[in-house]
């Protein structure tokens, strides 16, 4: 991918502070996947394989409960992550993630990653530091929520 294509993945938040040659480096470990609407990209309570990044497109992040209905917890669209708590957690996914329309994706492999941080590959690491702060947002946003 040349410079200018991958400039605007810029903004992810697991992205953040990279250079743009670093963020090339990452987008060269994915493959680009489309989806069509209703598709199921991950399950609620299955084991996490990957993680992914919009790159065009809306998705939205739905929990079952325990009568089964259906709530949407969050609507997701360009440039948004899903899916990166596997690259800290073994845990299964809390939540479904579920295409609302056609939509193309960067699929990026748990173990793939893994594998490059086990190598000490300096990207990786720092894009393991965008998700720390991205999980200390969350949680001082769930904590305000919670306050306010």
């Amino acid at each position: 991918m040349d410079a200018p294509r991958f400039e605007r993945y810029s903004s992810v938040p697991l992205f953040e502070g990279l250079q743009p040659e670093e963020i090339g480096a990452l987008l060269g470990y994915s493959e680009q996947v489309e989806v069509e609407p209703g598709a199921v990209v991950i399950q609620e309570g299955a084991e996490p394989t990957d993680f992914y990044v919009i790159a065009e497109g809306v998705l939205d992040v739905v929990l079952t409960d325990q009568v089964e209905e259906a709530k949407v917890l969050a609507r997701l669209s360009d440039l948004s992550c899903f899916g990166e708590m596997g690259l800290v957690s073994d845990e299964p996914h809390s939540a479904s993630v579920i295409a609302v329309e056609s939509s193309r994706l960067r699929k990026f492999s748990i173990a793939r990653m893994k594998e490059l941080l086990d190598m000490e590959d300096r990207t990786v690491y720092r894009m393991v530091l965008g998700l720390a702060r991205l999980i200390a947002h969350r949680l001082q946003m769930s904590d305000e929520r919670r306050v306010g």
